[in-house]
């Protein structure tokens, strides 16, 4: 085709057609400059948030190595300052074959430095009062965290900055399980809060408080319910084992402390107070060991046991009997609740009864309601009531008892009196005096007769 024919001024033409090739340009630089702006600025921000992943990556795995993941669920320290370390969770428990014993009731010594701000200690549980302290001896605040073995991982069980009000050592209370393990995390409060490594020197122990205040390691409670033993401190009572009579074996048992709470379930057991209690949990909070499980049958009836601890339980008509080798329960074995005999064949084949009397027989002990301490007479150890005293023979009486002299005279060689159970005498304060074979003057032969002397003569001594 050919180009049309320009008509007018050439320059004016030319001058038009530089104008729009000019703006046309302008908009196609405008245009470029506003899309190489906006792919910049996408550049830039991709480059950003790849920087800002890349060093909350980074940061995130300094903080796993160094074992500081934050747990906001775990207690906050007492200035609501919430910790930078991870005292929610060390991972895997397993790691802690290599790090180093915190013995029971001992003193243990140790560095923290920059470089390892933090030092680890575990120990087997088994304590109902563990306390874990943790003071510095230059001034500096310390953290302590505790943590249990739970399913191979370790999981906090509490932590603490400020053991008390004005101090800056750090204190946990709490109950371990036997059998479990346990970590100690010792740190400094600036590392804990701030992430601000300081180094220090530090003690730690960790102590199981015994019924008598003194640190006891578990397995080494304070002994209890036998002869000889201590009695359990407050807040503690007896705990038997089961099988072990409620101590009437002798084998005693040891100090535990009374818990404060129980389950609300119902699974009687039978106390050693012979009361039945709704669960185990109940009995010890009443300060009772368990018997047996069940509940308690009714005290008193035939078979039932009675005696030593439990004293005389038997209904009217029964007695407590013995074996031969619970020794009357002196040795705190129990015996059994027995039927007194009616009636008893008269056969002389003596016993020796608990209460320190001969019968003719075991029959006749037991119609007595005692049980027998042995075959044979009972050993002499002075004369019973009734019996002679004194005279040639210089007799004495048993332990209770005196010898009167009182229907004696005196003007016999070798006197003998009788045993009487030496109780007081109320006499008149009437004066008619009378002398005694001792030769002291009585005020009335009333008198004279209570001091078991002799009749020398009426009227005072001359």
């Amino acid at each position: 085709m050919a180009a049309p024919a320009l008509t007018g001024d050439p320059t004016r033409h030319h001058r038009r057609f530089v104008s729009a090739t000019f703006r046309r340009s302008a908009r196609m630089y405008a245009l470029v400059r506003a899309l190489l702006r906006g792919a910049a600025r996408r550049v830039l921000a991709h480059m950003t948030r790849s920087f800002v992943r890349a060093h909350v990556a980074l940061s995130l795995a300094g903080l796993a190595l160094a074992g500081c993941m934050m747990d906001s669920a775990a207690k906050v320290p007492a200035d609501g300052v919430e910790p930078a370390l991870d005292v929610a969770s060390l991972g895997a428990a397993d790691s802690a074959r290599s790090i180093p014993a915190a013995p029971w009731c001992q003193l243990v010594e140790g560095e923290l430095t920059r470089a390892r701000p933090t030092a680890l200690f575990t120990f087997e549980g088994g304590c109902d009062d563990t306390f874990v302290d943790l003071a510095n001896r230059d001034g500096s605040d310390v953290f302590v965290a505790l943590y249990e073995e739970r399913d191979g991982r370790w999981a906090l069980v509490a932590r603490n900055d400020d053991c008390s009000a004005d101090t800056l050592n750090a204190c946990l209370s709490t109950s371990t399980r036997a059998g479990v393990r346990y970590l100690v995390m010792a740190t400094s409060y600036s590392y804990a809060v701030r992430n601000r490594p300081e180094a220090m020197s530090f003690h730690l122990t960790v102590s199981c408080n015994g019924a008598d205040g003194e640190c006891a390691a578990p397995g080494s409670q304070q002994a209890c319910g036998s002869r000889g033993l201590p009695e359990c401190g407050e807040g503690f009572f007896c705990a038997f084992e089961a099988g072990s009579m409620c101590g009437a074996d002798d084998r005693g048992g040891v100090c535990a402390r009374r818990p404060d709470a129980c389950i609300e379930i119902y699974q009687p057991v039978c106390g050693c107070d012979g009361q039945t209690y709704g669960n185990a949990c109940s009995a010890a909070s009443a300060g009772v060991s368990v018997a047996h499980d069940g509940e308690c049958p009714a005290p008193g009836g035939e078979g039932e046991p009675c005696g030593a601890r439990l004293g005389d339980t038997c209904d009217e008509g029964f007695y407590c009997a013995f074996a031969p080798e619970a020794i009357c329960g002196r040795a705190d074995a129990t015996g059994t609740c027995a039927r007194r005999p009616d009636a008893c064949i008269q056969v002389y084949d003596p016993v020796c009864g608990c209460d320190g009397r001969t019968y003719g027989n075991a029959c006749t002990a037991a119609s007595n309601g005692m049980s027998v301490d042995h075959a044979g007479e009972c050993e002499r150890v002075g004369q019973g009531e009734g019996e002679t005293c004194g005279g040639i023979a210089a007799l004495e009486c048993a332990a209770g008892l005196a010898c009167d002299y009182s229907a004696s005279g005196c003007n016999i060689a070798d006197v003998a009196g009788v045993c009487v159970v030496d109780e007081p005498r109320a006499c008149t304060r009437e004066y008619r005096p009378v002398c005694g074979c001792d030769g002291n003057t009585y005020s009335n032969d009333c008198v004279r007769r209570a001091a078991y002397v002799g009749l020398a003569h009426t009227g005072a001594c001359r």
